[in-house]
Order: structure tokens, then sequence, then C-alpha cells
């Protein structure tokens, strides 16, 4: 039935990838398991090759995933987003510009989805249901006026012969991806660095 269903779901999705029917892992893993207690069952002294087998590509697997390729994953899981996100909260701000070059230079709803994870973001202020205030008692701009996910090499391509200061951007604080730097005059902006993705604070 797993099996069936994974590549019924391969084959009716548009873009398909590994991910799409990475349900296919659990009759993958029964078939297996199966094979090895038809053959210990016949063949004793073969679970103590298998027992090895698995024993060295255990090891290898957990020293490469947390050894060699740690750091290269970071990249995929978005190392620093949420670190940024976190960092430019301890500031007043009524706006917070948030870059979309995340899974691609234009996946907005990948950014999206990271934001309202680590802002904690009530649902019903995100439906635009709720009104929330800031720390001092008063009330914060709605959730589509407040949280502005750009293209910040899109803003750029407005003028190429200027750099993004710190003055086209009034009360507000950003999220940008560490390959946009070189689009801001980060003479104007407070800049800490995350890994793969920096906060810039503008310079008041």
């Amino acid at each position: 039935m797993f099996a069936f269903t994974g590549f019924f779901a391969g084959s009716i999705c548009n873009g398909v990838n590994i991910n799409r029917i990475n349900i296919l892992f659990y009759p993958l893993i029964i078939f297996i398991s199966y094979g090895i207690y038809i053959l210990v069952k016949k063949v004793k002294l073969s679970a103590i090759l298998i027992a090895i087998v698995y024993g060295v590509l255990f090891i290898g697997f957990t020293s490469n995933y947390f050894g060699a390729s740690r750091d290269s994953l970071k990249f995929y899981f978005y190392d620093g987003f949420g670190n940024s996100l976190t960092y430019v909260d301890k500031f007043d701000y009524d706006k917070i510009y948030i870059t979309t070059y995340t899974q691609s230079e234009n996946a907005k709803q990948v950014a999206e989805i990271l934001t309202l994870f680590y802002q904690k973001t009530d649902s019903k202020y995100f439906m635009g249901e709720k009104q929330l205030l800031d720390k001092n008692g008063d009330s914060i701009l709605p959730y589509n006026q407040r949280y502005i996910y750009s293209s910040f090499k899109s803003l750029y391509q407005i003028n190429r012969n200027e750099k993004i200061t710190s003055d086209k951007f009034d009360k507000a604080v950003l999220v940008v991806n560490n390959n946009e730097l070189e689009y801001f005059d980060t003479n104007t902006f407070n800049v800490t660095q995350f890994k793969f993705y920096s906060a810039l604070v503008p310079i008041r």
C-alpha cells in the first residue's frame, strides 16, 4: 500500500523530486527487514556478517553526517536565518524587511514559514483577526504591513548606480541573505552576520 501510494504521488506531482516520494522508504525498510529475517532463519551465521556490515555503515554515516557534512548541510537548513530574526527583535521597529532569498532567489513561502516559526507569530495576528501591542502598549501594524518579504536584488536594480541606504527604511530592520549585502551601503547600517544571513539595523 505504501509503495503504491508513493509511486502514485510521484506520478501526479508537478516538479517531482526524491522528497515527494519519501513514503517509499517505509516499504523498502519492511522488505529489507523481511529479507534479513528470511536469510538469518536459513543461514544462522549470516546474522554476524549482517551486523558487522550495518555497524560499519552506521559508523560511517554518523561520522560523516556529524563531521565533514555538518557545515555544508547548514546551508540547506538556512543557518543564520533564525538568529538574524531573533537579533533584530531586540530593537523597536515598525516594519521588518525579510529576504526571499532562501531556498531560491525568490522563495517567499519558505521565508514566511521560517519567519512565522522563529517569531512565534500568533496565528490570529497572521490572519488579520487580532491586533497586537508592542512593549510600550502601543498598537503595532497589521501583519501584512509589518512583515515585508522582499527580493533586495530587485530593489537594487531600480537604480544600479546607487547602493541601498538606511534612509530608505524608516523605523525598520532587515534580514538579508549574505549574498545580498553587496546591494547595500553597509556604512549606513549596523550589520551583524549569522552564518549565511545578516541582520541590518539602520544607523540613525
